[in-house]
């Protein structure tokens, strides 16, 4: 049996967007925006009391931010992955010539994970949400 057919994967897609989709309704207005903002606030003290605490203090407080960082960054990073990977699948199912594949990848949208109404996390949002980070810690260190 081919494992490469259409109705398989029209299937397939059709139930991981009904999965994606409940999970945006679920998640996306309030565990991930508050999961957002709580690790940004514990990397900022964080950074601020690794530099700032002297002591063995300091090393507990740098070791919590870089977990929370390493925790924020994988997290936005496989939700990245997630987009870029769907539409890789979608592109290379447009070689198919059939009218019903047409119809179902025009039909179709990249699954893609929200953080609120207003964020869809993809590749970049890794690399600005570890940009703000650092300017907004470089400035509370220079601020305090």
């Amino acid at each position: 049996m081919p494992t490469r057919q259409a109705n398989n994967f029209i299937r397939c897609y059709r139930s991981i967007q009904v999965l994606s989709n409940i999970f945006n309704y679920t998640c996306q207005s309030w565990l991930l925006p508050s999961t957002h903002f709580f690790l940004i606030n514990v990397v900022f003290v964080g950074i601020y009391g690794a530099v700032r605490i002297p002591g063995a203090r300091s090393i507990v407080m740098s070791l919590a931010a870089s977990i929370c960082l390493l925790y924020k960054t994988t997290m936005l990073y496989r939700f990245g992955r997630l987009d870029s990977k769907s539409e890789e699948t979608l592109k290379s199912w447009r070689k198919d010539g059939r009218r019903v594949m047409r119809k179902f990848i025009q039909s179709s949208s990249p699954i893609r994970a929200r953080i609120g109404p207003f964020y869809v996390v993809d590749k970049t949002l890794v690399l600005l949400a570890c940009e703000t980070i650092s300017i907004f810690a470089a400035n509370m260190l220079i601020t305090f």
